[in-house]
């Protein structure tokens, strides 16, 4: 889109004048998907970025916090019961055991901290007429939707830990 000049680029520099991006290695730090396409590839990228992030913390426990707020983000939602949930519920398994590879200090959810499955995580939404095609906002409140967590998500990894979904 931006080489067709039907998008302009994000000038990285004036978002890292953002504290909340300042660390991040891009201007964008967060994938999300509300549909299947694609899940299984980003999935895999996932898993990496979990494995890498493991050895990362594991060499430079120090720097922990530097690393995790360095990292990117991943979110991706499903309707309970829609036409991806077979899917995703695979996906996740898939998320959830890279997770449990991870020393337990890095996946530790009664943490204060983020911990690494802060950073990615699939929820199962779950609400009275939402269905795959409704899945990515509420047409009466925007602030309900899936699509406003995961912008909350970038910010604060940690606000949305009871809503992971666990196969």
């Amino acid at each position: 889109m931006v080489g067709a000049g039907e998008a302009q680029p994000a000038d990285a520099a004036t978002l890292k004048k953002d504290p909340a991006r300042a660390v991040s290695r891009g201007a964008a730090d967060l994938v999300v998907l509300f549909d299947a396409e694609g899940i299984e590839a980003t999935m895999d990228w996932a898993t990496k970025q979990i494995a890498a992030l493991g050895k990362a913390l594991t060499a430079d426990p120090k720097n922990a916090k530097a690393i995790l707020a360095a990292s990117p983000k991943f979110r991706g939602y499903f309707a309970k019961g829609g036409w991806y949930a077979t899917r995703y519920t695979t996906q996740a398994k898939t998320l959830n055991a890279a997770l449990a590879k991870l020393p337990p200090q890095w996946r530790d959810l009664t943490s204060s901290d983020v911990v690494v499955p802060d950073l990615f995580r699939i929820i199962e939404v779950d609400r009275p007429g939402v269905s795959h095609e409704h899945l990515i906002g509420s047409t009466t409140n925007v602030q309900a939707g899936a699509l406003a967590d995961a912008l909350t998500a970038s910010l604060n990894p940690m606000g949305d830990r009871s809503k992971a979904f666990n196969p």
